[in-house]
């Protein structure tokens, strides 16, 4: 649900910028959720966001291209398709699409692995 929208124009006399907004915006939202919920952040905005969001909020989502530098749990860099790549796949989970009347099953599997960002201490 979201909890925040506000229209800005770089042509206002009063705007500063894109990354004075978005900060101030988590701030407002985070004085207010007290650290409940899971922030998603489009990937344009994502490195306005960061900062304010490890500040105010603990759990957050921003979509990759799966070319941003990470660190794995061996302290390899890599790019986050690199890292994704050496991932095991653990878990299982199947997928039921019914289109036209008919059902198609889609099984998945799928890994996770915790990374940093270069100069960062924060697990994700």
């Amino acid at each position: 649900m979201p909890l925040y929208q506000k229209l800005y124009s770089a042509e206002a006399e009063d705007f500063r910028s894109e990354n004075a907004e978005v900060p101030a915006a988590v701030d407002l939202i985070g004085s207010h959720t007290q650290g409940r919920g899971i922030w998603v952040i489009d990937r344009a905005t994502a490195r306005s966001c960061w900062n304010p969001c490890w500040r105010v909020a603990e759990r957050f989502v921003i979509r990759s291209t799966g070319k941003g530098p990470v660190i794995d749990r061996r302290n390899l860099y890599g790019t986050v398709a690199e890292v994704a790549g050496r991932c095991r796949l653990q878990h299982k989970a199947r997928i039921v699409k019914i289109q036209d009347s008919r059902e198609k099953v889609y099984e998945l599997r799928y890994g996770a692995v915790p990374v940093q960002l270069p100069g960062r201490s924060e697990q994700l």
